[in-house]
């Protein structure tokens, strides 16, 4: 079984629909899982955390209020119900897929890190979950949506403990997925990825400028790996992967 643990937004506007949207395909996998949200106590959170049957935790901020990377991290570890974790971006819609892929993948490895491809699709509204939800969301994703970067992960499915310390990385900005993706690799953990099999659906909607926190997520990446191995944008993403999962199983590269 598996622990979700996410950072939320304010259950407003667009990031109402899209957040339960995402919260209750994850929670509609088998079998069943723990959801943990981390966020501000906001009357909007809090009302939806109970709908949702999550707890929903505090999270540590920056200067400027963003929130950070590690605590969520930390405090799963402490809390959680079971050893596999997935750290995930709120937005996003996990098809059954995801399930099998952790499956073959926790019998294999007794530690690892599993990623994948995104998808960005316009999703309006709250999804009704009815029968066949999965695969009409799948045709909706090979209709109109579109992959997204290969550097760029929404979610972290892991079992083991290999990234501390970890830098005060703000959430929602560059680098700080690509560093886990680094650490992992660093500390001989396979990484595999889960592509060829799996879809990650991220619901898209409005973005913000980021770009000070950008900057010092980058400065903090270029810190931890070395300038030399820094291109300039990214570093670390699903074509430095160990292994590949396929239908036949996880394949080495």
């Amino acid at each position: 079984m598996i622990t979700f643990h996410s950072i939320v937004r304010g259950f407003e506007g667009e990031f109402d629909h899209i957040q339960r949207n995402a919260i209750r395909s994850w929670k509609r996998l088998t079998p069943a899982v723990e959801v943990i949200l981390f966020g501000s106590a906001e009357p909007h959170a809090l009302r939806a955390a109970t709908e949702l049957d999550c707890p929903i935790y505090p999270v540590e901020r920056n200067h400027r209020d963003i929130p950070l990377v590690p605590y969520p991290i930390r405090r799963t570890a402490e809390v959680a119900s079971h050893d596999i974790r997935c750290l995930i971006n709120a937005d996003v819609i996990l098809l059954r897929d995801f399930a099998w892929c952790v499956r073959q993948v926790e019998q294999t490895f007794e530690q690892f890190l599993l990623v994948t491809q995104r998808y960005g699709l316009r999703v309006s509204g709250e999804l009704a979950f009815e029968d066949n939800w999965d695969f009409n969301l799948l045709m909706e994703v090979r209709r109109r949506g579109h992959a997204k970067h290969r550097k760029a992960i929404d979610y972290f499915a892991y079992r083991g403990e290999f990234w501390e310390p970890i830098p005060p990385f703000a959430v929602g900005r560059t680098s700080w997925d690509n560093w886990l993706i680094w650490k992992a690799l660093e500390e001989g953990v396979p990484v595999i990825d889960a592509s060829p099999c799996s879809v990650c659906v991220h619901q898209e909607h409005a973005k913000r400028r980021v770009s000070a926190e950008t900057n010092e997520n980058r400065a903090m990446f270029v810190d931890a790996v070395g300038a030399e191995a820094f291109d300039g944008i990214h570093v670390c993403g699903l074509d430095d992967a160990t292994h590949y999962l396929t239908e036949q199983g996880v394949i080495e590269k």
